[in-house]
């Protein structure tokens, strides 16, 4: 949302919206011996997802499936 002021628009301050200086927290420690490795092992921490994980998700939507099927009259 920005203010009009005279005849300029002007984001507001983050002091005025309530945003504290936050900093960010350190990069963390990837194995690797290139740059494009770590990248790599990197993507590979913040993706993989484990197969127990996937089943449950599969399992849950499946019951819902279930469920909304079980509410429609025929």
């Amino acid at each position: 949302m920005y203010y009009y002021s005279g005849y300029r628009k002007t984001a507001p301050s983050t002091k005025s919206l309530g945003v504290l200086d936050v900093k960010p927290e350190p990069a963390p420690n990837v194995p690797g011996n290139t740059e494009a490795e770590r990248m790599s092992n990197a993507l590979r921490m913040v993706l993989t997802v484990s197969k127990v994980d996937l089943l449950k998700k599969e399992v849950r939507l499946k019951q819902a499936r279930q469920r909304k099927r079980a509410k429609k009259p025929l």
